[in-house]
């Protein structure tokens, strides 16, 4: 009997010392930008065993049988490892460190698959709880320094804490000296995380806790005005009046068709009211701002980074193109519009005809930008540093057959969402978890990183993937509609 009970003791320990392991990782990698110093002196230590011993452990004890999802990304970063020899690093002596970071996504995206509901609910809970004090935290700083039009430093590394750029767009909030779009979509997954806590949890105190968080993250994301971020917030709160108005419809039976009309309608009529909430905030903050001051402080790296967006066309010293010829009007409008990503796409596909062995085994993640910058330079544009669209950016980095699965992956995402929001019997709370899955999917067409780069936000996606994946899969079995997972 003590035996039996010991036996059945491991599973639990080992999911929970993986998940523990999981957690601190992902920590460690949203904390950087505090103490980048001892953040970089752990990357060349005590980092580079753990990646190894948890990628082991999930191909050692799962055996990739968590569903099709995790069989692909298994099968993607397979094929990673392999571009980076066909590129010639054939021992990885170059490429080591990139390829072990990206391979951190097999075991975020397995954690979620790997835990019980309730194991679930209490990682969520926890990261609720830190990230949730982390950025009401960032947020008061964001809305103080917006408030008096200065700058707080870190005096652990010298740079700007938080402060108001001066150099890209006057008046934005900076944080940590990273690019607002990073910064403002950190303040969105919080805000994602207190929306969920705010459904999920039955204690008033609490739910108006999450709420004044999800409040603070809503101003951090306004004095962003990282305008993917703003898009992805209003589309995430038209899916939520979409699920509360299919919710409060009465029942007439199973017709998707019905619920699809809508979900739909709720869709477009809160999606439009939180842009023109976010536009109306817009204003109300810059009439609260102070006259701008012209002896401002040394510009950040967030600036000179963020300077490196793409600039539109028509502002540029030369507007003939070599390779698309004279761009027509309404291409300068658009281009303009998409703040030069036109002209970035553009010389990343005459890159891929000069160079058509990329469709096949990509490039090494050190030149992947290489040639494009180089069709960009000789317009005026400024050298980047990727593609702002996780896709391309895929597609370069690895080739045709490392799209595919990706887009497998996201496809598959993205089904399983409307499928969990179409279904009568699931919790609203379980449906809240795919509002930030699919908001990453869409803030990946206008940012890179999934899928081809590590840092907390893609770690964060493909963890919130996993948990959202792992409440879908619990349905589906209670419903008796998939048989693709073993019993764990």
């Amino acid at each position: 009997m003590w035996e039996m009970a010991e036996n059945q003791k491991t599973p639990v320990l080992r999911r929970r010392a993986f998940a523990a392991a999981v957690v601190l990782l992902f920590l460690y990698f949203q904390m950087w930008q505090l103490n980048f110093y001892l953040a970089r002196s752990i990357k060349s230590g005590i980092y580079l065993f753990f990646p190894p011993l948890l990628i082991a452990g999930v191909l050692y004890y799962r055996r990739l049988r968590d569903g099709i999802e995790v069989k692909l990304v298994a099968a993607y970063l397979l094929w990673v490892v392999l571009t980076r020899v066909f590129n010639g690093d054939r021992v990885l002596s170059r490429e080591y460190l990139f390829v072990l970071d990206l391979a951190l996504m097999l075991p975020f995206f397995s954690l979620g698959l790997v835990l019980d509901a309730g194991e679930r609910r209490g990682l969520l809970n926890l990261l609720s709880v830190i990230l949730g004090v982390y950025f009401f935290a960032l947020g008061s700083l964001c809305v103080s320094c917006y408030l008096r039009q200065s700058d707080l430093f870190n005096p652990i590394t010298g740079g700007r804490l938080c402060g108001v750029a001066r150099l890209f767009t006057p008046g934005v909030i900076t944080l940590l000296d990273v690019n607002p779009n990073v910064s403002s979509y950190w303040f969105y997954i919080g805000g994602m995380l207190m929306l969920y806590q705010f459904f999920a949890c039955n204690s008033l105190p609490l739910r108006a806790l999450s709420a004044l968080a999800l409040l603070m993250d809503f101003c951090a994301i306004v004095l962003g005005q990282c305008r993917s971020i703003l898009l992805c917030a209003s589309v995430s709160a038209g899916l939520l009046c979409g699920l509360l108005l299919l919710a409060a419809v009465p029942k007439r039976g199973g017709k998707h068709a019905a619920k699809a009309l809508v979900l739909l309608a709720g869709f477009a009529g809160g999606t439009l009211v939180c842009l023109l909430l976010f536009l109306l905030a817009g204003k109300a903050a810059a009439a609260f701002r102070p006259a701008e001051r012209i002896a401002a402080a040394p510009t950040s790296a967030a600036e000179v980074a963020a300077a490196a967006e793409p600039a539109p066309l028509a502002a540029r010293s030369n507007t003939d193109v070599p390779w698309i010829g004279e761009p027509s009007e309404r291409f300068k409008t658009w281009d303009a519009r998409s703040s030069g990503r036109l002209s970035l796409y553009a010389a990343a596909l005459d890159a891929l005809r000069d160079n058509p062995r990329t469709l096949l085994v990509g490039q090494s993640a050190d030149e992947v930008m290489t040639e494009t910058n180089y069709r960009l330079m000789i317009t005026g544009y400024p050298t980047l540093v990727h593609f702002h669209n996780y896709l391309l950016q895929t597609l370069m980095l690895t080739g045709l057959p490392g799209l595919l699965l990706v887009l497998a992956v996201s496809l598959l995402l993205a089904l399983r969402a409307f499928r969990m929001f179409l279904a009568s019997g699931a919790p609203l709370r379980e449906k809240l978890l795919w509002l930030p899955v699919l908001g990453t999917l869409l803030f990946g067409q206008m940012e890179s990183g999934f899928f081809s780069y590590t840092d907390e936000r893609t770690l964060c996606f493909y963890l919130v993937s996993g948990l959202a994946l792992g409440e879908w899969y619990d349905w589906a079995r209670a419903q008796g509609k998939t048989r693709l997972l073993k019993p764990r």
